[in-house]
């Protein structure tokens, strides 16, 4: 997680990257076992900082 870059407000066609990556790890750790990680606040945290604050905000609305 900490390896993916921000996205900027000007880099929304990126979203679509972030959210595979995100998908990806998610997929990893269940292969791995580690589900448990997966409810990880910091975790989450790491991910939801990387999005613009807009999209951050509305995480926050939908969480």
């Amino acid at each position: 997680a900490r390896e993916i870059p921000p996205l900027k407000e000007n880099q929304l066609e990126l979203l679509v990257d972030f959210a595979i990556e995100v998908q990806n790890i998610c997929a990893t750790m269940k292969a791995a076992g580690l589900q448990n990680h997966l409810n990880n606040p910091e975790l989450e945290y790491e991910f939801v900082s990387k999005l613009p604050g807009l999209l951050a905000a509305f995480w926050g609305m939908h969480k």
